[in-house]
């Protein structure tokens, strides 16, 4: 595990390049990956939810099964709902 002054270094990285991100776009793969690491987690998916056409994956190491997880998954998932109503 990462030392308290490590962390703190790795949040900050990730701030700052949330900050300099100008599409969300940039921020998933910038900034996102970095929070990931800060965090020592997995950056498993950023998404934009669109009620036209679709949502979209933005970045991620889940992004790449995102539409199978909105085609199969979404419509049984209680917190997507959530979300999407908000």
């Amino acid at each position: 595990m990462p030392s308290r002054s490590h962390r703190l270094h790795a949040l900050a990285g990730a701030i700052g390049a949330a900050v300099e991100a100008a599409s969300l776009e940039e921020l998933a793969a910038t900034a996102f990956p970095k929070l990931g690491a800060a965090l020592d987690a997995c950056p498993g998916i950023l998404f934009a939810i669109k009620l036209r056409p679709t949502s979209v994956a933005l970045g991620g190491q889940a992004s790449t099964i995102f539409a199978w997880y909105m085609q199969s998954i979404a419509s049984d998932d209680p917190l997507f709902h959530v979300r999407a109503a908000s």
